[in-house]
């Protein structure tokens, strides 16, 4: 799955989150789980409602071969997952958990999906500017024995049905893992999904100390914890100052974009944190976050799995000295918060450093970096952004995806 100021993520509250994991998996081992699927029945008499604990941990367990990765056990899998729901950004009901289920056959389960409430700033030609709830939809599963008969399409109809009353908000989204038409079909809308891939020779040997890199990227601050929630607050007023303050342009019906709120952030760190504990040892913990030059900072994540670095979020407020907006004093911030970038991506052994929506200044700068490969695209197969209004009403509505990043990414 994925997927948020609020208080920091302390690593006592990351371990009561997977102990009350282990906990409750513990408690079902001897006691009736609820069964496979049955391929016969008909899709449109099934029942949509929020998972059990015994069906939320079934329903992880069956899609933990698609995404438990690196971790290797159940266990671990389902404590991560157990973490990703205790968060400042999904406690307290934030997070859902919804499955699809015979009335008649107790403990059938279909289907399963997860929402994720989160802070959304609209501005519409219609109803001027607001900040309101919306939704991040994740962990779209279908039993793998019943597959192709019309299942997963009646539970987006569905979700899409609750969206609409009980949900509240607006706007829903989603990654599609499948392309850009099943999901378009059923209401959510693909949007234009740029990605810059930044590769290079890839460093050997184990993974080190986590420590601020020599020489390479060492003109940038490195980032920690404790210097995000400050950071992401100042962020989150400058976006909403933009979408609220600027005038749509001519035929553009609507702005909107996710909040990227230290909760939003912190989630993503969380779970980083879990995963390289786990999967490298508990010294093995990425501390440093991202790197911040004059006013151009960057936050990212290890992906452990793809061996890549994602930066979740680039800001760029101005150069390396106050009051300098110019190109080219922004263009020398962004060289060194990149040049950070790759350095730590080596420091972990990593591949790569992934970036969603980048600038064309972004890229003309990055690739005039010493010892990279820099190739630009658009994705056509992975986390492809789908975004839904209420009630569908979004085909033929021009909407502006303001910070179309991987923060919002769940």
């Amino acid at each position: 799955m994925a997927a948020v100021a609020a208080p920091s993520h302390s690593e006592g509250e990351h371990s009561r989150g997977v102990e009350d994991g282990e906990v409750a998996f513990a408690a079902l081992e001897g006691s009736p789980a609820p069964t496979t699927a049955d391929g016969s029945v008909d899709p449109k008499t099934l029942i949509f409602r929020e998972a059990s604990l015994a069906e939320k941990h079934l329903c992880w367990a069956r899609n933990s071969g698609s995404w438990s990765a690196p971790l290797k056990s159940i266990t671990d899998y389902i404590g991560r997952e157990t973490l990703n729901g205790s968060q400042t950004m999904t406690r307290n009901g934030k997070i859902r958990y919804w499955v699809l289920v015979d009335p008649k056959a107790s403990g059938h389960v279909y289907a399963a999906v997860e929402t994720l409430q989160k802070e959304v700033m609209v501005k519409t030609k219609a109803g001027g500017y607001t900040e309101e709830i919306g939704h991040g939809i994740a962990s779209v599963f279908t039993d793998p024995v019943i597959r192709k008969r019309g299942i997963a399409t009646v539970l987006m109809q569905k979700l899409g049905e609750w969206l609409d009353r009980e949900g509240g908000g607006r706007f829903s989204a989603l990654y599609s893992d499948i392309g850009k038409v099943w999901y378009a079909q059923r209401g959510w809308r693909t949007f234009p999904s740029q990605q810059m891939q930044i590769n290079f020779e890839a460093a050997t040997g184990s993974v080190p100390a986590d420590a601020p890199a020599e020489g390479e990227g060492s003109g940038a601050t490195p980032l920690y914890l404790e210097d995000m929630e400050a950071l992401c607050e100042r962020d989150t007023e400058v976006l909403r100052h933009s979408i609220r303050d600027e005038p749509l342009a001519d035929g553009v019906d609507a702005r909107f974009s996710f909040a990227p709120s230290f909760a939003q952030a912190s989630w993503h760190f969380a779970t980083v944190e879990y995963i390289a504990r786990i999967h490298l040892g508990k010294d093995q913990i990425p501390r440093v976050k991202g790197a911040h030059a004059g006013n151009c900072w960057m936050y990212w994540t290890h992906d452990f799995r793809e061996r890549e670095l994602n930066v979740l979020r680039i800001v760029t407020l101005g150069g390396l000295r106050d009051g300098d907006s110019s190109e080219a004093g922004i263009s020398e911030a962004l060289a060194l918060i990149m040049a950070r970038a790759v350095a730590e991506a080596k420091q972990w052994a990593l591949h790569g450093v992934i970036v969603w929506a980048p600038s064309e200044q972004l890229v003309a700068v990055t690739k005039s970096l010493p010892g990279v490969q820099v190739t630009v695209g658009e994705r056509t197969e992975g986390s492809i952004p789908c975004l839904r209004w209420k009630g569908c009403d979004i085909e033929g509505k021009n909407v502006d995806w303001e910070a179309n990043e991987k923060f919002a990414w769940c």
